[in-house]
């Protein structure tokens, strides 16, 4: 991860506290994508867990998907449903509609 990448991360209180950072480099996770998930985590919303954005990664939902997911607040309970439904080729478009946003 960049050094800006990792400065943030410190300052939101993320870089210590969330042992799910390497887990999600290691998947690919765009260093965006895990900045955007640390100011939700640090804002106090749910973030899934590593593990469960990992294996929506490998199912093959994109970074933007993964972060919208959590905006719209997909509990870790919605993981195996949506791994599921993306291996009997559901869209991403398809994904998201069943989760409404939140607000």
């Amino acid at each position: 991860m960049s050094e800006a990448t990792l400065v943030e991360l410190h300052r939101l209180q993320q870089l210590e506290s969330w042992p799910d950072l390497r887990r999600m480099r290691c998947a690919h996770l765009s260093e965006e994508a895990i900045l955007e998930l640390g100011r939700l985590r640090a804002a106090g919303l749910p973030v899934l867990s590593g593990r469960s954005l990992v294996r929506l990664r490998v199912a093959g939902l994109r970074d933007e998907v993964l972060v919208d997911l959590v905006r719209r607040g997909v509990a870790e309970t919605d993981v195996d449903a949506l791994v599921a439904l993306r291996r009997e080729g559901a869209s991403e478009t398809a994904i998201l509609r069943r989760y409404p946003l939140l607000g």
